[in-house]
């Protein structure tokens, strides 16, 4: 597989982190940022809304807000590993406890709540989807949007956010999987700014880093190359301008 487009605006939330000023401040070092500290308030959210919302939700849904107050977007597309684990999580113990169920954590535990949120709040009658393909999320979201503006789309939004896992998950996975809230909005548009090619992978790797938070860092470096890894195949990077 290999697939071009430009990018055309970024919006992303990371903790401390929201401008990729923020990023180039500290080196582009996502270590460096206190991954205990609290994430800034949404500024494109309405309280009564952002209440509702997990960390990870919260800052998809600002990020994309963000992009869609200064542009036109033809279509959406959020993507997550884990989407709304958060509230899926509280909803199974309090069935399995026989309590009643939160009614805010029954109509968020859903794989769409961030993209049905944005909608709303932007008040966007556009094509959305949600893609949950594990750590290939973002990848397979910027393969949506390829496709997209290959079928006429102007300006595709694409969203990669996560949450925090909740521990009773984590014996599932490997010790080095990330588990913490970040956002990273993209407006996607035809081009050659950046090709992305996937490349078999010769060995397993133990993921560290999402893979949207390893292309904020790049993307803010301007990084020529750079190889993101997924489940079965790497994504190589390249930026032609």
């Amino acid at each position: 597989m290999e697939f071009s487009f430009n990018i055309d605006a970024i919006a992303l939330r990371f903790r401390s982190i929201s401008a990729l000023d923020d990023l180039l401040a500290i080196n582009c070092d996502i270590d460096a940022v206190d991954k205990n500290s609290r994430n800034q308030k949404p500024k494109f959210i309405p309280m009564m809304t952002a209440r509702r919302l997990s960390d990870g939700c919260k800052l998809a849904v600002d990020a994309a807000m963000e992009l869609a107050s200064d542009n036109s977007i033809d279509a959406v597309i959020f993507s997550s590993a884990s989407g709304e684990i958060e509230h899926n999580y509280k909803v199974l113990k309090s069935t399995v406890q026989n309590t009643d169920v939160s009614p805010t954590d029954f109509s968020m535990s859903v794989h769409n709540a961030a993209v049905g949120n944005f909608t709303i709040l932007s008040k966007s009658k556009i094509p959305s989807s949600s893609v949950s393909a594990g750590i290939d999320s973002f990848v397979m979201a910027l393969t949506d949007a390829y496709t997209m503006i290959k079928k006429g789309y102007k300006n595709v939004l694409v969203c990669d956010y996560d949450v925090t896992i909740p521990d009773f998950f984590k014996i599932y996975l490997d010790e080095t999987y990330p588990s913490y809230p970040h956002a990273l909005a993209l407006l996607i548009s035809s081009g050659d700014e950046y090709t992305v090619k996937t490349e078999d992978k010769t060995q397993s790797t133990k993921i560290t880093e999402f893979a949207s938070v390893r292309f904020m860092q790049e993307y803010a470096k301007k990084t020529k190359e750079f190889l993101i890894p997924g489940r079965k195949l790497n994504y190589r990077f390249t930026k032609n301008s």
